[in-house]
């Protein structure tokens, strides 16, 4: 009876081994996947930013070029250049990050094709 226990011991420290060696192995893999999706985050987070940047840039474009449409005065045409400016520099940043991420560049083709 004794060689069965001994056995029966071996077996599970080495059944308790295996289990710690595959939550180990998980805890690492999911550690990466984890990371990646943190990244993804922050990109999509960044480029939130420059949209709602643009968006309230364009807004205030509209506004300074009917101010000056109706008042005809420069200081309204210069706010509009500016927010212009802003604007196009809006669109160069995410032009930048285009180029830079691969999986936006196609995402991005995929909604060209689409409409």
């Amino acid at each position: 009876m004794r060689k069965i226990v001994h056995y029966s011991l071996i077996v599970c420290i080495l059944l308790i081994q295996v289990i710690i060696a595959i939550f180990f192995y998980n805890e690492f893999v999911n550690e990466k996947k984890l990371k990646f999706i943190e990244n993804q985050l922050k990109e999509s987070r960044s480029l939130e930013g420059l949209t709602e940047s643009s968006r309230k840039d364009f807004r205030d474009a509209q506004i300074s070029l009917q101010k000056y449409m109706i008042s005809q005065d420069d200081k309204d045409l210069k706010s509009y250049f500016a927010s212009l400016r802003k604007l196009n520099d809006n669109f160069d940043k995410i032009n930048e990050y285009e180029n830079v991420n691969q999986g936006f560049k196609n995402n991005l083709g995929l909604q060209k094709k689409i409409r």
